[in-house]
């Protein structure tokens, strides 16, 4: 068993968790994640299932996670390879771990630019720029606090972010492979507050508008909602009526801006860059 720092918690967990940092072994772990034989499993049905304080998630035929407090059980056949359960372990059964305990979990990616003293955290639709724009900040020297998930707790007056800040995941070869970036150690984020989410949207080139313009309103709540990770286990486990007002409060005290860019364009604009590193600190 490791002891590994993920969404600011320590986890104590039987699997490796790629992007989680190391954590002191004598640290008290937060979260348990552990591994079992799925045996013979009913017939595949997809889905969460909250029952008696527990929920139960069908990921595919051959894994099944089961969470109950703070303890992730992995459940698979011998037809789930390693990779496969530490993958699915991270992009399903932490963000359940996250919901269960009260936090309010998005699919996004966030960074802090060199100077700043919070994050800029990118939201966007599957495909929509959100890990090329987090690895342009990287390699413009910016720290990392979250790859694809950002967890979020409320302080005072202020939203704090946390994910996994050992790396980042870019697509290759088309998107059909992934490659794993490891972040240097000196720019690796336990947490940090949130001071902008930036709505990412690829338009055409004619249609094109780099200027940030800032979301309002429903439009902001919609904004938020429509990123949320994993957002079956918060209906599954009741909590959809608390996220509203949850998320209300985000759009009240965090600013949420979109930023159109050209399909294909990988590479920010000098103009891109200010923009985003001067949103924390923006006055609106």
């Amino acid at each position: 068993m490791a002891r590994l720092i993920a969404y600011d918690s320590i986890i104590e967990s039987a699997v490796a968790l790629p992007g989680a940092l190391d954590a002191p072994g004598d640290a008290k772990p937060d979260w348990l994640v552990t591994v079992d034989d799925l045996g013979h499993a009913p017939p595949f049905a997809p889905g969460c299932v909250w029952r008696d304080a527990q929920l139960v998630w069908s990921i595919n035929p051959a894994e099944q996670h089961v969470v109950r407090g703070k303890h992730l059980m992995l459940r698979h056949s011998a037809a789930a390879d390693a990779p496969s359960v530490s993958e699915n372990a991270i992009a399903n059964g932490l963000p359940a771990l996250a919901w269960i305990a009260g936090h309010v979990v998005m699919h996004a990616a966030a960074a802090v630019m060199p100077g700043a003293d919070s994050a800029i955290a990118i939201i966007a639709p599957s495909g929509g720029g959100k890990s090329t724009v987090l690895n342009e900040l990287m390699q413009a020297g910016a720290s990392l606090l979250a790859d694809d998930t950002l967890v979020l707790r409320r302080e005072g007056n202020r939203w704090i972010g946390s994910g996994l800040a050992g790396g980042w995941f870019m697509r290759t070869n088309n998107g059909s492979d992934r490659a794993f970036s490891v972040a240097p150690v000196e720019r690796r984020l336990r947490s940090a507050a949130i001071g902008a989410f930036i709505c990412l949207s690829l338009e055409k080139a004619e249609v094109a508008v780099n200027a940030v313009q800032r979301i309002n309103g429903i439009a902001a709540i919609s904004a938020l909602l429509n990123h949320r990770h994993r957002a079956l286990v918060a209906r599954a486990i009741g909590s959809e009526a608390a996220n509203l007002a949850t998320f209300a409060e985000i759009a009240a005290m965090v600013p949420i801006v979109n930023i159109s860019r050209q399909w294909g364009h990988i590479a920010l604009t000098d103009e891109e860059h200010a923009a985003m590193a001067g949103l924390p600190n923006h006055r609106w």
